[in-house]
């Protein structure tokens, strides 16, 4: 809409993605921005390969150009909130990190060393008992609120765990056909 069309603070001359103020912490209201790839079948942190390195680079370099000079942390979240490649940007004192946080940084080394690094890589991810993917592991269903896209998504590390589970649950190709991906999940309550 057109408010959304308002808020944009920066556009890549080609196209590939947008800059936008989004509200990390509502309760604070801590500020950050978000910067959402265009390109819609790069999804997630999963879907990026070495030819994704310039794009990379140029949204890291143009976005930081824009914000203001204490904005420092460029991160993919792994799951992500939303099935649509982003990246958010945040000041130093609100930076955060964890096993879900993937440093843009990082993310650009480890394409350059294999282009195919995070199609194949373990990765660890923490996420609260009550969302969506950890209902995914813990009943072994998906919640009929998702999109197709998401449920596509989610189905591909659909395994069962302890609900409670404070010990990570690794998993891979062994487990079951459907699953493409190698992720551990750390359930937190």
């Amino acid at each position: 809409g057109s408010r959304e069309s308002d808020a944009v603070l920066h556009r890549d001359s080609g196209g590939a993605f947008l800059l936008l103020p989004c509200i990390t912490d509502a309760s604070s209201k801590m500020k950050g921005y978000i910067a959402i790839c265009t390109d819609t079948s790069l999804r997630c942190l999963r879907d990026l390969r070495g030819q994704h390195v310039p794009m990379l680079e140029r949204l890291r370099d143009e976005c930081l150009g824009v914000l203001p000079d204490d904005v420092t942390q460029c991160s993919i979240h792994y799951h992500p909130s939303v099935y649509q490649l982003h990246v958010h940007f945040c000041s130093h004192e609100n930076r955060s990190n964890g096993p879900r946080v993937h440093l843009l940084d990082n993310v650009i080394e480890n394409l350059r060393a294999e282009s195919e690094y995070y199609k194949k890589a373990t990765l660890v991810f923490s996420m609260p008992c009550s969302s969506d993917i950890n209902k995914v592991f813990t009943e072994g269903s998906l919640p009929h609120t998702l999109s197709t896209r998401s449920e596509n998504s989610l189905r591909c590390c659909a395994q069962r765990c302890s609900k409670h589970t404070k010990h990570a649950t690794k998993l891979n190709s062994t487990h079951t056909p459907a699953l493409r991906w190698r992720d551990v999940l750390v359930a937190n309550e």
